[in-house]
């Protein structure tokens, strides 16, 4: 059974860093924007702390994957953001093939490369549904988040069926105490929301995290992989701007790296999206999410979740603002 990690070493970057000025990996950090910020034009990357490695996001569209190698940064990107092919959405597209172009030490130092960075995360982003799009905003009003997109190993079942549930967001949160929440994000016209004689699958995803979370040990090695995402993200944040982190996000960060094992809120939220999020491609019909939204609570969906323990937040308008509530229930600890 394979055991949930977070981890980079930021030092070996750094030193790479330093004696490689101008280069593309430098490039990518000059456009990151720190949870609780918006992103901009010329802010518009949130990193993710995997495994041994660093993702890439924009507006939740993953562009570019980063690990080091003996020392020497390594960086995957998706090939049609390396040759700036546009998201196609015709009826005759050609879907596109899952091919990464690798760019080792020398590539990256040169700042040629550095220049076609803003083409990769360009182009990356005309590939972002509006799901994703909602997932960045929730970063940009939340400076609690630690993870995006959390992809849990499986868990080892008496059946052979392994079990990998994921969630869309881990957030830091403190009320007179700190701790680690996890979000469920989706848009209020995604059909997993909804069950007319069944459950909707969303609650099934909830349930596969509650069942991974009771695993041996899993507990443990979540509260020590999010003390170490906030060591990560204090120790770039000091490299790449140059400073100790002062902002909102670093008050979480300071304090997830100070805690030894902060507790666990043991039931995920779901957050919904009840309008289009700005730059949506899919806004075929302006009123259309709001209208799957009214309908997700006057048809019963909301109050089904919410009768099975599940915290329902509904963000957008005529809804309630994206900062994300105080998530509570029963608290587990390793």
């Amino acid at each position: 059974m394979a055991k949930f990690t977070r981890s980079f070493d930021v030092n070996a970057l750094a030193a790479w860093d330093s004696n490689n000025p101008g280069n593309a990996v430098r490039e990518l950090f000059n456009v990151w924007c720190l949870p609780g910020f918006r992103s901009t034009e010329s802010a518009n990357l949130r990193v993710g702390v995997r495994a041994k490695y660093l993702n890439f996001y924009v507006k939740g569209q993953s562009v570019a994957k980063l690990s080091m190698v003996a020392g020497e940064p390594k960086v995957l990107v998706h090939q049609a953001y390396v040759s700036g092919k546009v998201r196609d959405r015709s009826a005759e597209r050609v879907r596109n093939t899952q091919s990464y172009e690798t760019f080792g030490a020398q590539d990256l130092a040169s700042p040629r490369l550095a220049a076609k960075v803003k083409q990769w995360v360009t182009t990356a982003e005309t590939y972002a549904s509006a799901e994703k799009r909602f997932v960045d905003d929730l970063i940009g009003a939340n400076p609690g988040v630690i993870d995006v997109e959390m992809a849990l190993p499986a868990n080892a079942v008496p059946e052979g069926i392994a079990v990998a549930p994921r969630m869309d967001l881990v957030v830091a949160q403190v009320d007179t105490n700190l701790s680690i929440a996890f979000w469920e994000a989706k848009c209020s016209n995604n059909p997993e929301l909804r069950a007319e004689n069944k459950e909707p699958k969303v609650f099934d995803q909830v349930q596969k995290y509650l069942d991974w979370v009771s695993a041996a040990d899993r507990i443990a090695e979540v509260q020590a992989a999010y003390r170490e995402t906030a060591k990560v993200f204090l120790a770039l944040h000091r490299h790449f701007r140059g400073s100790d982190c002062t902002d909102d996000c670093g008050t979480y960060w300071n304090a997830l790296s100070e805690r030894e094992a902060a507790p666990i809120i043991g039931r995920p939220g779901v957050v919904i999206a009840g309008s289009w999020p700005e730059g949506a491609i899919e806004q075929v019909a302006s009123d259309r999410m709001q209208q799957a939204a009214r309908s997700f609570v006057n048809r019963g969906h909301s109050a089904a979740l919410e009768e099975r323990g599940v915290t329902v937040h509904i963000v957008g308008r005529n809804f309630e603002p994206a900062v994300l509530p105080l998530l509570t229930g029963r608290v587990v600890n390793g």
